[in-house]
């Protein structure tokens, strides 16, 4: 999950296929539980339907840590 946010952090947006070209050792499964998980924490959003879906960072996680 945590790579999977900082692909994020990196890009504008990302999509399943490219999470899954860009972290080839982990399994498809997987990567579909990492990122289920992180919508459901409210730390990703998606867009789209499909094929065309995309993910992004949601408003709090794009913004800088103040500490």
């Amino acid at each position: 999950q945590r790579r999977i946010l900082a692909l994020l952090r990196t890009r504008k947006d990302i999509s399943f296929r490219e999470v899954r070209e860009l972290l080839p050792e982990r399994a498809e499964r997987s990567i579909q539980r990492d990122i289920k998980a992180l919508i459901d924490a409210q730390l990703i959003t998606s867009s789209g339907n499909a094929r065309a879906l995309r993910y992004y960072l949601s408003e709090e996680t794009s913004k800088p840590d103040n500490s």
